[in-house]
């Protein structure tokens, strides 16, 4: 046997055993070489295969014009190695979903055909759609979750306001008419303290319903930090202690809302400055990677509960003697509301880490 009949049946059984499909197309659209993985993904038998043209045998199925559309670009375009993801339906109705390669195939400058590479990855598009479809469902279930406290929180505000309004002014009137008498003064004073706490309640509540929907859009990242910093600069001097305060930015730009994200920022640096006595340190750090923004809070103070830990976002739950518990949640709400997610890492006694990330597209 010659030589070049030896390499031939060494090409072909070669071309045979592969576990992608493969397929050579002539200048006239001819098929002149399918295995078996192309038999068994297309669902042709290979000798029906061979000798039959692309247009006769696929360019007839509407439901494969994506399929078709990807041999089509090769030839308009002149495409080296043009890679594409596609569904393909069989003859028998099946749908798979292809991964194609496609090339001219040269003789020297000399254009000869095309070559397919066909790899089957239905089962892995399968996990994609299921993946897809669950983070729909979440996102949907977040939304729910969201348009049920924004609701609720208007009605607590309403039920809330005129009472308040109203126990307020009875109780000032009573300490007009009453005089000086210590026992009458000392029960106005608690109920003004307590007017003054659902009071705070409510525009807390107030603050939490009026936010507006997002506007993501790029900015510079470093005026924004800039006069973040100053603000969490002039909130350290009054705590009066002696806090650290440390930035280190390296985006040059955001894509996000500027005006929500320096107030979820703002509630979650005022929430370490007053977990945070001095001496300590808190750190304010942004790094971009690529797709996706994070900002991290991290600070030395006392840390959270692991028994907290799990309600630190939820509507009204403070540990502070004088909080309303709603800066956390405000800030939990805004960077969902920017398709992002926000998490914190916390250790008693040790501190608190509080983590944003943010889809960051690729500026254009």
């Amino acid at each position: 046997m010659q030589v070049d009949g030896v390499q031939s049946l060494i090409t072909d059984a070669i071309i045979a055993s592969l576990p992608v499909g493969a397929l050579a197309i002539d200048r006239q659209g001819e098929i002149i070489l399918a295995n078996a993985a192309a038999s068994n993904m297309l669902g042709y038998p290979v000798d029906q295969l061979l000798g039959n043209g692309w247009g006769t045998l696929f360019l007839e199925q509407p439901a494969n014009a994506a399929f078709n559309q990807v041999l089509l670009d090769v030839i308009w375009h002149e495409s080296d190695r043009l890679q594409r993801t596609v569904a393909y339906t069989r003859p028998d109705g099946e749908t798979v979903y292809l991964a194609i390669t496609s090339s001219f195939l040269r003789d020297r400058q000399t254009v000869v055909g095309i070559v397919v590479i066909l790899d089957d990855i239905t089962a892995l598009q399968n996990v994609h759609l299921k993946e897809k479809s669950w983070l729909a469902e979440k996102s949907r279930l977040h939304q729910e979750r969201a348009e049920g406290l924004r609701r609720l929180a208007m009605a607590v505000a309403h039920q809330v306001r005129n009472p308040t309004a109203a126990i307020g002014g009875m109780a000032h009137r009573i300490q007009k008419k009453m005089g000086q008498a210590e026992a009458v003064q000392t029960y106005c004073r608690e109920i003004h303290q307590a007017v003054t706490r659902l009071e705070t309640i409510v525009k807390a509540v107030d603050a939490y319903v009026a936010l507006p929907a997002a506007q993501p859009r790029w900015f510079k990242a470093a005026a924004f930090f800039q006069g973040l910093n100053q603000e969490a600069q002039q909130w350290a001097a009054a705590h009066g202690s002696p806090i650290r305060y440390r930035c280190h930015i390296q985006p040059a730009a955001i894509y996000a809302d500027p005006t929500l994200l320096r107030l979820a920022l703002r509630e979650i640096i005022y929430n370490a400055l007053e977990n945070t006595t001095g001496p300590g340190a808190i750190t304010l750090e942004a790094a971009d990677h690529t797709v996706q923004l994070t900002i991290r809070v991290t600070d030395t103070g006392k840390g959270i509960a692991p028994a907290d830990l799990p309600f630190i976002f939820d509507p009204f739950f403070t540990t502070k003697v004088a909080g309303v518990g709603m800066g956390l949640c405000l800030a939990a709400k805004i960077v969902q509301d920017l398709e992002g997610s926000i998490t914190v890492h916390s250790q008693p006694g040790a501190g608190t880490m509080v983590a944003i990330k943010l889809p960051h597209p690729v500026e254009t």
